[in-house]
């Protein structure tokens, strides 16, 4: 039987971002994916409303994380993790 995969919703990663509680689920989520231990698509697209969200400036404000910060740590581990699933399959 193959293991569960999932389509991880940006409010997922967005909140999981934001949390103080590394208990809390969307931060556990967050952690797996960046972990590679929970197998999730990715397309493109996702990434990119991955992003755009991150940078809302609202958003910005509560994770300090500069438009630079996302695009040079989170966006390449999401992308590498994909791909390595991608070439599993």
């Amino acid at each position: 039987m193959s293991p569960p995969v999932f389509i991880v919703d940006t409010n997922v990663v967005v909140a999981g971002m934001l949390t103080d509680s590394r208990q809390s689920p969307v931060a556990q989520a967050l952690d797996a994916m960046l972990a590679g231990t929970l197998i999730f698509l990715m397309s493109p697209a996702l990434l990119d409303e991955y992003r755009a969200a991150l940078l809302r400036p609202k958003l910005a404000k509560l994770h300090g994380l500069t438009e630079a910060k996302i695009d040079t740590s989170s966006r390449p581990k999401l992308e590498a993790l994909a791909h390595r699933r991608d070439r599993a399959q």
